[in-house]
Formats: C-alpha cells, structure tokens, sequence
C-alpha cells in the first residue's frame, strides 16, 4: 500500500510550517541549493541528515522514503470509500452500527458519492473540514440527511444511530477544521478518530503558514494524547492508520512533542 506523502511532500511541509531557508537546510546537509532541489524533487536525499536538519523523526523519515510500514486492515464496522479527485483520490468513511450508520465526509462530487454509496444513505452526515473535496458531494444525500458541520461541532458530544460521537479542534491545515471521536455504543473499547486532512499516514497536513502549522501541531497532540495505540485514525487522504503507528511512522511527532504533549 502506498502513502499519500513523498519524501518531497514530507521536506517541505516541514521547511514550510518551521519557517525554514531551504538554502540553509541545503548547506546543512552539506550541498549546494541547485542540487539539494533536484534531489529533494528526486527523493534522494538521506532520511537521517534530513531529520537533523528538519527537526523530524528519522523512523517516520525512513518509513516515508521506503515506504516500508504496516497498514493494518480495517474492522468490519467501518469502510473506506476512495472517490476521485483529480489525479488523486479523497476519502469518505462509511460506519455501521447495530441501530444505523455515518458518513465522514462527501467526496468532490455528488455523482462520485453516489456512486459509492451503492443506494445507501447515512443516518448522520460529519464534515470534518469545508474544502471542496471534502464537501462537493453533499447534494447526493439530498435534504432530510442529518449534518453536522464544523461549525456546529461545539454542540456535541452526540449519541446519532448507536454511535457515540465527540468533536475536537483540529485547527491548522484548515481554521475551523474538526476531528471527531467516534465508538460504537454496543462495542465502546474500539475508538475512530476521523481526522480530516490534520494528518495523514506517515505525514500531516499542508498548512498555509507557519503559524498555521503550529497550530496544527498543538491540536493534533492535544487531541491525541493519551490515546491508546489501537485507536483508529481515519485521514481524510490515504490508508487508514493507528495512533500507535503514527508515534512510529510519523515524521512529524517531533513537532508536536515539542508542544509539550507526547502522543
């Protein structure tokens, strides 16, 4: 199974969210910027000089330059659903429950979700972020769906359909963007974390700034810590993962540690 991330995305998310030169980052690794380019765009550049230079996980490194990592198959009770964008894919999350069933996200288009969907529809629809390819396909559930957007997140917890459901801030690759706690009423011991675009499996989310990264960072710890580490992470881009692979796998845990939260 392949990640979402290259090396190459890996690298400049983080020179991007720390503020870095790449100039200075090219000199620590000891090579001119002309080719530390054209080897960042190759993914030749050595996992751990770059974790000293960056600030990053070599193991998260190494997992993202091999991509050499477990993926564990899902539990029965919940499926992903890989819809088209562009020349990639996003992903919807579909959960069964003795007494009903969510939906995570929409996908880009209506007909996309639909077609998925295979004549099923959902008791409660959960948005974790307004990005188009996370919220094009709400028309294909039509009026009577119940929503909850990232807006309304703040009035939970929610008890929808057998399902215990309890949103947390994952502000930083999007302003209001949410994640949500979800476990099954009759099975409370297996956890989701539906997590949006905040991270991904070895990698996290672009953000625009850096300060914006920062506060990806700190939420994402906060939400995270002290999770059991066969919590499901579900990312809205890519395989699904666990928290206690992420604390392996992930290059980034370095940053949100330094929040003063370990994962």
């Amino acid at each position: 199974m392949t990640l979402y991330d290259t090396l190459a995305d890996v690298v400049r998310k983080a020179i991007l969210g720390q503020n870095l030169e790449p100039a200075g980052i090219a000199d620590a690794l000891g090579m001119k910027l002309a080719d530390f380019r054209v080897r960042l765009d190759a993914g030749a550049l050595p996992p751990e000089l770059l974790a000293e230079a960056l600030g990053l996980s070599l193991p998260g490194l190494e997992a993202v330059a091999t991509t050499d990592r477990p993926f564990p198959p899902l539990e029965l009770w919940i499926e992903r659903l890989e819809l088209p964008f562009e020349d990639e894919t996003v992903n919807a999350w579909w959960m069964e429950s003795s007494e009903g069933s969510l939906l995570i996200d929409s996908g880009l288009t209506a007909a996309d979700l639909h077609a998925a969907l295979a004549g099923r529809l959902p008791d409660c629809l959960l948005i974790t972020h307004a990005h188009r390819d996370h919220i094009g396909g709400l028309s294909a559930l039509g009026p009577n769906i119940r929503r909850i957007l990232p807006g309304d997140a703040i009035s939970g917890p929610y008890s929808i359909a057998g399902f215990e459901i309890a949103p947390f801030d994952l502000a930083g690759h999007h302003p209001q963007a949410v994640g949500y706690e979800i476990r099954r009423t009759s099975a409370p011991n297996s956890v989701a974390l539906a997590v949006g675009d905040a991270v991904f499996a070895s990698s996290m989310g672009g953000c625009p700034s850096p300060e914006a990264f920062q506060s990806a960072c700190s939420t994402l710890a906060a939400a995270w810590q002290g999770r059991p580490a066969d919590t499901w992470v579900l990312p809205g881009h890519g395989a699904a993962t666990t928290v206690g692979l992420e604390r392996t796998y992930n290059p980034f845990v370095p940053c949100w540690d330094r929040k003063g939260l370990t994962l």
